[in-house]
Protein backbone atom coordinates (compact mmCIF):
# COMPACT_ATOMS: atom_id res chain seq x y z
CA UNK A 1 0.00 0.00 0.00
CA UNK A 2 1.65 3.55 -1.14
CA UNK A 3 0.90 6.72 1.10
CA UNK A 4 -0.51 9.55 -1.03
CA UNK A 5 2.19 11.44 -2.82
CA UNK A 6 2.34 15.07 -1.73
CA UNK A 7 1.23 16.23 -5.43
CA UNK A 8 -0.39 14.42 -8.52
CA UNK A 9 2.43 15.95 -10.67
CA UNK A 10 4.42 13.99 -7.88
CA UNK A 11 2.68 10.70 -8.51
CA UNK A 12 2.63 10.84 -12.01
CA UNK A 13 6.51 11.54 -12.52
CA UNK A 14 7.01 8.53 -10.01
CA UNK A 15 4.30 6.04 -11.73
CA UNK A 16 3.11 7.30 -15.07
CA UNK A 17 4.27 4.95 -17.71
CA UNK A 18 5.70 2.31 -15.63
CA UNK A 19 4.84 -1.23 -14.82
CA UNK A 20 3.86 -1.69 -11.39
CA UNK A 21 1.55 -4.72 -9.68
CA UNK A 22 -1.86 -5.30 -8.39
CA UNK A 23 -3.32 -8.35 -7.08
CA UNK A 24 -0.09 -9.48 -7.84
CA UNK A 25 -0.23 -9.35 -11.64
CA UNK A 26 1.80 -6.96 -13.81
CA UNK A 27 -0.16 -3.54 -15.14
CA UNK A 28 1.01 -0.97 -17.26
CA UNK A 29 0.26 2.32 -15.53
CA UNK A 30 -1.34 5.92 -17.33
CA UNK A 31 -2.08 8.80 -14.98
CA UNK A 32 -3.29 10.73 -17.41
CA UNK A 33 -7.82 11.29 -17.48
CA UNK A 34 -7.80 9.34 -14.38
CA UNK A 35 -10.21 11.58 -12.45
CA UNK A 36 -9.59 11.61 -8.77
CA UNK A 37 -6.13 12.77 -7.78
CA UNK A 38 -4.93 9.57 -5.70
CA UNK A 39 -6.38 7.46 -9.43
CA UNK A 40 -4.52 5.89 -11.91
CA UNK A 41 -5.50 3.85 -15.08
CA UNK A 42 -3.90 0.57 -15.55
CA UNK A 43 -3.88 -2.17 -18.64
CA UNK A 44 -3.11 -5.64 -18.39
CA UNK A 45 0.22 -6.39 -20.41
CA UNK A 46 -1.76 -8.75 -22.70
CA UNK A 47 -3.36 -5.28 -23.97
CA UNK A 48 -0.60 -4.73 -25.93
CA UNK A 49 0.38 -8.30 -27.55
CA UNK A 50 -1.54 -10.89 -29.17
CA UNK A 51 -4.78 -11.84 -30.56
CA UNK A 52 -6.51 -9.70 -27.83
CA UNK A 53 -4.25 -6.56 -28.15
CA UNK A 54 -6.05 -3.66 -27.65
CA UNK A 55 -9.30 -4.90 -26.80
CA UNK A 56 -8.67 -5.38 -22.98
CA UNK A 57 -10.39 -2.65 -21.00
CA UNK A 58 -8.56 -0.71 -18.54
CA UNK A 59 -9.07 -0.04 -15.02
CA UNK A 60 -9.18 2.56 -12.77
CA UNK A 61 -7.71 1.76 -9.54
CA UNK A 62 -6.60 3.71 -6.32
CA UNK A 63 -2.80 3.74 -5.73
CA UNK A 64 -3.07 3.58 -2.12
CA UNK A 65 -4.84 0.37 -2.46
CA UNK A 66 -3.13 -1.97 -0.13
CA UNK A 67 -2.85 -4.44 -3.56
CA UNK A 68 -1.56 -2.26 -5.77
CA UNK A 69 2.46 -2.12 -5.08
CA UNK A 70 5.01 -0.43 -7.07
CA UNK A 71 8.32 -1.42 -5.69
CA UNK A 72 10.87 -3.30 -7.53
CA UNK A 73 9.88 -7.17 -8.45
CA UNK A 74 12.77 -9.86 -9.86
CA UNK A 75 13.66 -9.38 -13.50
CA UNK A 76 16.07 -11.62 -15.20
CA UNK A 77 15.11 -13.96 -18.54
CA UNK A 78 11.93 -14.50 -19.93
CA UNK A 79 10.50 -16.35 -22.35
CA UNK A 80 7.00 -16.15 -25.27
CA UNK A 81 7.08 -18.33 -28.29
CA UNK A 82 7.00 -15.72 -30.64
CA UNK A 83 10.11 -13.97 -29.24
CA UNK A 84 12.37 -16.73 -27.26
CA UNK A 85 14.37 -15.69 -24.76
CA UNK A 86 15.36 -12.04 -23.60
CA UNK A 87 17.48 -11.22 -20.34
CA UNK A 88 15.69 -8.28 -18.38
CA UNK A 89 17.87 -6.11 -16.41
CA UNK A 90 17.77 -2.83 -14.32
CA UNK A 91 20.02 0.25 -14.52
CA UNK A 92 19.80 2.83 -11.34
CA UNK A 93 16.79 4.99 -11.76
CA UNK A 94 17.63 8.57 -11.62
CA UNK A 95 14.03 9.89 -12.74
CA UNK A 96 13.14 8.35 -9.02
CA UNK A 97 10.43 6.14 -10.86
CA UNK A 98 9.16 3.47 -8.62
CA UNK A 99 7.57 1.35 -11.32
CA UNK A 100 9.48 -0.25 -14.01
CA UNK A 101 9.86 2.23 -16.76
CA UNK A 102 11.59 1.36 -20.20
CA UNK A 103 14.15 4.79 -19.50
CA UNK A 104 15.67 2.29 -16.87
CA UNK A 105 15.45 -1.02 -18.54
CA UNK A 106 17.79 -3.58 -20.01
CA UNK A 107 17.05 -6.01 -22.68
CA UNK A 108 19.99 -8.59 -23.76
CA UNK A 109 22.30 -5.68 -21.83
CA UNK A 110 20.83 -2.85 -24.45
CA UNK A 111 19.08 -0.20 -23.25
CA UNK A 112 15.59 -1.14 -24.23
CA UNK A 113 14.50 1.09 -27.22
CA UNK A 114 10.85 2.55 -26.34
CA UNK A 115 7.97 0.32 -24.53
CA UNK A 116 7.81 -2.80 -27.13
CA UNK A 117 9.87 -5.12 -25.32
CA UNK A 118 8.54 -3.99 -21.97
CA UNK A 119 4.89 -4.06 -22.93
CA UNK A 120 5.48 -7.91 -24.01
CA UNK A 121 4.35 -11.47 -23.39
CA UNK A 122 7.95 -12.34 -22.65
CA UNK A 123 7.97 -9.19 -19.59
CA UNK A 124 5.02 -10.49 -18.29
CA UNK A 125 6.23 -14.37 -18.22
CA UNK A 126 9.69 -12.98 -16.59
CA UNK A 127 7.64 -11.00 -14.26
CA UNK A 128 5.52 -14.17 -13.01
CA UNK A 129 7.97 -16.63 -12.96
CA UNK A 130 6.49 -18.85 -15.62
CA UNK A 131 9.18 -21.22 -17.75
CA UNK A 132 9.81 -24.38 -19.98
CA UNK A 133 10.82 -27.41 -18.01
CA UNK A 134 14.92 -27.70 -18.35
CA UNK A 135 13.94 -30.29 -20.43
CA UNK A 136 11.63 -28.56 -22.63
CA UNK A 137 14.29 -26.01 -22.73
CA UNK A 138 17.04 -28.16 -24.08
CA UNK A 139 14.69 -29.02 -27.02
CA UNK A 140 14.00 -25.73 -28.02
CA UNK A 141 17.60 -24.58 -28.13
CA UNK A 142 18.57 -27.88 -29.97
CA UNK A 143 16.08 -27.10 -32.52
CA UNK A 144 17.10 -24.01 -33.01
CA UNK A 145 14.50 -21.28 -31.31
CA UNK A 146 17.12 -19.12 -29.79
CA UNK A 147 17.87 -18.95 -26.09
CA UNK A 148 15.78 -20.92 -24.24
CA UNK A 149 15.00 -20.10 -20.09
CA UNK A 150 14.09 -22.18 -18.27
CA UNK A 151 14.84 -20.11 -14.91
CA UNK A 152 14.89 -16.57 -14.07
CA UNK A 153 19.00 -16.62 -13.97
CA UNK A 154 19.15 -19.79 -16.25
CA UNK A 155 18.75 -20.55 -20.23
CA UNK A 156 19.68 -23.22 -22.53
CA UNK A 157 21.22 -21.83 -26.22
CA UNK A 158 23.03 -23.65 -29.09
CA UNK A 159 25.71 -21.96 -30.84
CA UNK A 160 28.19 -22.58 -33.89
CA UNK A 161 28.37 -26.30 -34.59
CA UNK A 162 25.56 -27.54 -32.35
CA UNK A 163 27.03 -27.15 -29.38
CA UNK A 164 23.99 -26.63 -26.91
CA UNK A 165 25.10 -24.67 -23.91
CA UNK A 166 23.82 -23.61 -20.31
CA UNK A 167 23.85 -19.10 -19.87
CA UNK A 168 23.82 -18.02 -16.24
CA UNK A 169 21.95 -14.97 -16.77
CA UNK A 170 23.75 -13.20 -19.97
CA UNK A 171 27.09 -15.60 -19.65
CA UNK A 172 28.24 -19.02 -21.18
CA UNK A 173 29.55 -21.10 -18.39
CA UNK A 174 28.50 -24.73 -19.29
CA UNK A 175 28.08 -26.89 -22.04
CA UNK A 176 26.01 -30.04 -22.36
CA UNK A 177 27.28 -33.29 -22.10
CA UNK A 178 24.65 -35.85 -21.66
CA UNK A 179 20.85 -35.44 -21.83
CA UNK A 180 20.43 -32.96 -19.30
CA UNK A 181 23.74 -32.54 -17.59
CA UNK A 182 26.11 -29.59 -17.63
CA UNK A 183 29.95 -29.38 -17.71
CA UNK A 184 31.06 -26.33 -16.27
CA UNK A 185 33.52 -24.10 -18.44
CA UNK A 186 36.87 -23.68 -16.68
CA UNK A 187 36.99 -20.23 -15.07
CA UNK A 188 37.53 -18.14 -11.83
CA UNK A 189 33.57 -18.28 -10.84
CA UNK A 190 33.42 -21.75 -11.03
CA UNK A 191 32.65 -23.44 -7.48
CA UNK A 192 30.62 -20.28 -7.41
CA UNK A 193 28.52 -21.20 -10.43
CA UNK A 194 28.56 -25.04 -9.07
CA UNK A 195 26.70 -23.86 -6.53
CA UNK A 196 24.01 -21.50 -7.32
CA UNK A 197 23.12 -23.74 -10.57
CA UNK A 198 23.12 -27.01 -8.51
CA UNK A 199 20.48 -25.81 -5.93
CA UNK A 200 18.04 -25.34 -8.57
CA UNK A 201 18.56 -28.98 -9.51
CA UNK A 202 20.33 -28.69 -12.80
CA UNK A 203 23.07 -31.19 -12.83
CA UNK A 204 26.66 -30.00 -13.39
CA UNK A 205 30.18 -31.11 -13.18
Amino acid sequence: MAKPYFAREDAIRRLHDTICMYYGLPYYVNMEDAGDPYKVRIYPLSYFYGEHSGKEKARIVDYTDEKFDYKQFPLGYGYSKKHGGLYFSRIPDRKQQQGLSYSTLRIDGKMAQGTSGMLSETMENCILGKYPTLEMAIDLAKRGNGIAPFHRRMAVASIDRGLTVLKYRLRTVATLESKKSFKLLDNRDKEFLRNVISKEGVSVT
